[in-house]
């Protein structure tokens, strides 16, 4: 019967050869059977020819230390993977929240500025036909709020997808903004990128 675990016991005998003060750690049986990690720190001892004659030294049980460790370094790789996954999970948020953008997007401008547009033009249309100038200053005030709608889905479509930066880099999908607010506002405002 040995208490050294066979895995380990190429490196006592190492420890017990050498020539120098060492320390090491290995698995160890006790008599129980019971697995424990111990530290052995020991220094060989020689005779006046040089020949080692000895080895002196000391076993500790290190049992409590190293499973601490293996506990710490399982709750690291518990929380690198927890970071990956969460890293994961943001990216297919942020993916996930584009795309409903994108659609959103494309919805308004399939639907809604199409028809406000349809709408406009036959207001515009209805007007040519008519001369009565307190109904045609009312069709004009219409046609004014179906177009100023238009413009301001055109801003939220640039909001949330702004084509542009499917074509090309954010100086440019800034310029356009920065135009659309000029359009807007009258403000003026120079980008330099």
């Amino acid at each position: 019967w040995s208490p050294v675990h066979p895995d380990d016991a190429g490196l006592i005998e190492d420890v017990l050869r050498s020539d120098r003060p060492v320390s090491a750690v290995a698995r160890w049986r006790r008599r129980d059977e019971q697995l424990i990690w111990v530290e052995l720190r020991g220094v060989p001892v020689f005779d006046e020819e040089g020949e080692l004659v000895a080895f002196e030294g000391i076993f500790r049980d290190v049992t409590e230390h190293v499973n601490a460790r293996a506990e710490r370094e399982r709750n690291f790789e518990l929380l690198r993977r927890g970071d990956e996954e969460r890293g994961l999970l943001l990216s297919r948020l942020v993916h996930a929240q584009e795309e409903e953008r994108r659609l959103i997007a494309q919805d308004l401008h399939d639907d809604s500025i199409q028809v406000l547009s349809a709408l406009a033009m036959r207001l515009e249309l209805l007007a040519d036909t008519l001369d009565d100038p307190t109904v045609l200053s009312q069709l004009s005030v219409a046609t004014q709020t179906a177009r100023s709608v238009i413009t301001g889905l055109r801003g939220l479509l640039f909001e949330l997808d702004p084509p542009v930066l499917r074509r090309e880099e954010i100086a440019a999908a800034l310029d356009e903004q920065l135009e659309l607010i000029h359009k807007q506002t009258g403000a003026k405002v120079t980008l330099e990128s």
